[in-house]
């Protein structure tokens, strides 16, 4: 649980220099806000600078997310809170988050980054599948 709470802190520090989109964002960074961010781009090509804005900010997140996750396991010298591939893209990691929010829309009004976590976590167990 420490390395978790490390994880989204470390998240929301890189995630604050953002926009006025991320400050409000980080203000209520749970599932439903992260949902609706990120299936701006899942769904169809973000339109405006607004929609475009509020996916790019669900993109930062993302990322955001899994370097945190990373950089933590290394400093608490402890085993990778996410085992998934190399090669899977910033664009795969949002798919399978949004996907993973859609079938679990009860746990919506947790933290983001939590969310994310449990989504790749299950895609892409640790161990191989």
């Amino acid at each position: 649980m420490k390395i978790i709470s490390l994880l989204l802190a470390s998240c929301l520090c890189l995630f604050a220099a953002g926009n006025a989109n991320a400050q409000l964002f980080l203000k209520k960074a749970d599932g439903n806000d992260l949902l609706g961010r990120c299936r701006l781009g899942v769904d169809r090509e973000p339109q405006g600078s607004d929609e475009f804005a509020s996916f790019a900010s669900c993109a930062s997140f993302i990322e955001g997310v899994r370097q945190a996750s990373v950089a933590s396991a290394a400093i608490a010298c402890q085993k990778q809170l996410l085992c998934m591939p190399a090669e899977v893209s910033n664009g795969q990691m949002i798919r399978v988050a949004v996907k993973w929010m859609q079938d679990h829309r009860a746990e919506l009004h947790l933290p983001a980054g939590i969310l994310a976590i449990r989504a790749w976590r299950e895609a892409f167990p640790c161990g191989g599948p």
